[in-house]
C-alpha cells in the first residue's frame, strides 16, 4: 500500500512539472526549421539571431526577440566575414542560399501559461498577413514618443576592407543615445573629419617646431533610421588625398571630430584621439628610412609605391 501511494506520488509530481515546462518554454514543432544563424562581422562582432523576411540582396535582416518586444539589425552582406549554422560553420555563398529557405518560415511562437501572458500580436494590415513593424517604430514606441537624443558618441578605428596590404581608411561608430544611454532611431547628416599633424618646413610655422595641424580628411554621410541598430551604425571612410602610408609628413595619430545634424533634435558634436592613422611598424619605418616608401616591391597597394 506504502509502494502505490509512493507510485501515485510520484507520478502526479512528474505530470504537473511537465504542466509547468510545457507553460513556460517555447513549443516547436517537429517539423519547424531552425531559423537561428550566426554571424561575424570584419569589425569583429558577433550576432546570433533569427533570420528575418525582409532580408534582400543588399542586406541580411536579423531579428532578436523576447517575451515582448522584436529588434531588428540590417547587415550588408559585403561585411560578414563569418557565418555558422546548426555549430557548423558555412561560406558566405552557402549562407545567402540557406537564407533564402529561411526568410520564409514563419517566426516561432511561445505558449505562456495564461497568468503570465502580456503580449499580444499586432494586428495584420493587409490581406498578406502581418507586417512587423521596422526596428526604428518598435524602438521609438519601446523609448516613448517623449524620447528625445541627449548626446552622441562615437568609436573610430583604423581598417583594410580590400584585396591590397595597405590601410584603406577608419571604420567608425556613431551611438546617438538618449538621457538613459539608449539608442534612438534618427534620420541626420553626418560630417567627419579626421585632423593630424603635418611636418612642414620649420620656417613656415616658427611656433609649432616643424609640425602644423592640419584637416586631412572630410567625409559627409546621410543616416536614415533603419540602418540604426542596438550597436548604433556604422560608416566605412576611405582616406582621400592624402593617405598616412603614401605620405611620410603626417603624424601616426590623428584626431577624430563628427557633428551630427537631426532635425527636431539639434546638432551634437564628439571627438575622439588618440586614432591612430599609420600601424606600428618598426620594418615598415626602417624601410622608410631606407627607400623613402613603406612598402617592399612585391607587396599590392592601392596607389603604387
Amino acid at each position: 500500500m506504502i509502494t502505490t501511494t509512493a507510485t501515485i506520488l510520484r507520478t502526479t509530481l512528474l505530470l504537473a512539472i511537465a504542466t509547468v515546462t510545457l507553460n513556460t518554454f517555447p513549443v516547436m514543432a517537429a517539423d519547424e526549421v531552425n531559423t537561428m544563424i550566426t554571424v561575424q562581422t570584419e569589425s569583429g562582432r558577433e550576432f546570433t539571431a533569427d533570420v528575418d523576411p525582409r532580408t534582400n540582396q543588399d542586406r541580411l535582416w536579423l531579428r532578436f526577440t523576447t517575451a515582448n518586444t522584436t529588434l531588428l539589425r540590417p547587415i550588408t552582406w559585403d561585411s560578414i566575414d563569418t557565418a555558422f549554422y546548426q555549430g557548423e560553420r558555412i561560406a558566405i555563398d552557402e549562407l545567402r542560399e540557406l537564407v533564402d529557405k529561411l526568410r520564409s518560415v514563419p517566426p516561432r511562437q511561445e505558449i505562456a501559461a495564461p497568468s503570465t501572458v502580456e503580449y499580444q500580436a499586432e494586428p495584420a494590415n493587409d490581406a498578406a498577413g502581418t507586417v512587423e513593424a521596422s526596428y526604428a517604430d518598435r524602438a521609438t514606441r519601446a523609448l516613448g514618443a517623449t524620447s528625445r537624443v541627449e548626446f552622441v558618441r562615437i568609436d573610430a578605428f583604423l581598417a583594410n576592407w580590400d584585396a591590397d596590404v595597405e590601410d584603406d581608411g577608419l571604420v567608425i561608430h556613431i551611438y546617438p543615445q538618449d538621457g538613459n544611454g539608449d539608442i534612438v532611431p534618427i534620420n541626420a547628416t553626418l560630417d567627419v573629419e579626421l585632423i593630424a599633424a603635418r611636418h612642414v618646413d620649420f620656417n613656415a610655422v616658427p611656433h609649432g617646431r616643424g609640425q602644423r595641424f592640419d584637416r586631412i580628411s572630410r567625409w559627409t554621410k546621410l543616416v536614415d533610421q533603419d540602418q540604426l541598430g542596438l550597436s548604433g551604425v556604422q560608416f566605412k571612410l576611405p582616406f582621400q588625398a592624402l593617405h598616412p602610408e603614401f605620405d611620410n609628413d603626417i603624424n601616426t595619430h590623428g584626431l577624430v571630430h563628427v557633428r551630427l545634424s537631426i532635425p527636431g533634435h539639434g546638432v551634437f558634436e564628439d571627438s575622439v584621439s588618440p586614432v591612430r592613422i599609420r600601424r606600428f611598424s618598426p620594418v615598415r619605418d626602417q624601410l622608410e628610412l631606407t627607400i623613402g616608401g613603406r612598402f617592399f616591391p612585391t607587396e599590392r597597394t592601392g596607389r603604387g609605391k
